[in-house]
């Protein structure tokens, strides 16, 4: 019978939190510890103007000495006297100094660590969620509904496990130009070409890919794949529709007009197809009209 208890999950919670409140401690410390020192020498400054004073007492001294003003035995006396005030006024200092900052660095400590140790812990149990259990990366792909990340990281993984699955290349790359990976997009559909074959809507999809990573121009490659699409059998608006676009772009408006309206009877892919034929259509038929000419009576532009 094999026996299983939780300690590797509490032990695992433990360290994370000793850890954390480790870190916490260290980066307050380290915040702190410059005021500390700032605060630290303000408080020396009295202290050390008096053994400024004392300083040039023993220098007066000498000078009284050298210009005999006072004798020797009332030199040694009088030296001796302020040397006694000075060792003791440094003393003084340096215990007040390592008391007070040593002292003031405990309390910096405990007043910003202990709040934060408990403001973060105790909000965490009310506002967080500490029982909840691990969701692992393969879990979270296996779910019933995965957002679109999840798919998208999930076809991935298995792209990269299994190169050679020419629909999971074709699954991905619509996916990839819905979501502006253009690049990925048109390498996506070319590896589905190179496994499964070139049919009119890998070879659209990849041109359209392209063409969405150009900023919308019709490139020479994006066209071929375009051209190579409408050599295959079928009706293929979106093929027809961009290799128009292409004489468009290319300032050969009366082309790109008779290829526009010879798309007229193909069926689109959706309303929003159609109203861009007929917005084409409109563009390159202004275009195309010379100069000067008068447009015939009850005709608009």
């Amino acid at each position: 019978m094999c026996w299983k208890f939780p300690v590797p999950d509490v032990a695992r919670g433990m360290l994370f939190f000793v850890t954390a409140s480790l870190f916490v401690c260290l980066t307050v410390l380290a915040v702190m510890l410059p005021f500390v020192r700032r605060a630290t020498q303000r408080e020396q400054q009295p202290g050390e103007h008096r053994k400024r004073l004392f300083a040039d007492q023993l220098e007066q001294i000498e000078d009284d000495l050298a210009q005999g003003v006072i004798d020797a035995s009332t030199y040694e006396s009088a030296r001796a006297e302020v040397g006694r005030r000075l060792i003791a006024i440094s003393n003084e200092i340096g215990d007040k100094t390592t008391r007070d900052e040593s002292k003031r660095r405990v309390v910096a400590a405990l007043a910003i660590v202990l709040p934060v140790i408990m403001l973060g812990g105790f909000g965490y149990l009310f506002f967080g969620s500490p029982n909840m259990p691990d969701m692992p990366l393969d879990a979270r792909l296996a779910a019933e509904k995965p957002d679109l990340p999840i798919l998208i990281a999930k076809v991935e993984r298995h792209l990269a496990e299994v190169p050679e699955d020419g629909r999971g290349w074709e699954l991905i790359a619509p996916i990839y130009f819905r979501e502006g990976a253009f690049e990925k997009a048109e390498i996506a559909y070319s590896r589905a070409i190179a496994i499964l074959g070139a049919d009119a809507d890998r070879l659209t999809g990849a041109g359209e890919a392209l063409v969405a990573g150009a900023s919308g121009v019709v490139t020479d490659q994006a066209l071929d794949l375009f051209d190579r699409a409408l050599a295959l059998p079928g009706d293929h608006f979106r093929a027809s529709f961009y290799k128009a676009l292409a004489s468009e772009q290319s300032g050969a408006h009366d082309r790109a007009l008779s290829l526009f309206e010879a798309m007229k009877p193909l069926p689109p892919p959706s309303d929003r197809w159609s109203a861009l034929l007929d917005q084409h259509i409109r563009l390159n038929e202004a275009a195309a009209q010379p100069a000067g000419t008068s447009e015939l009576p009850g005709t608009t532009p």
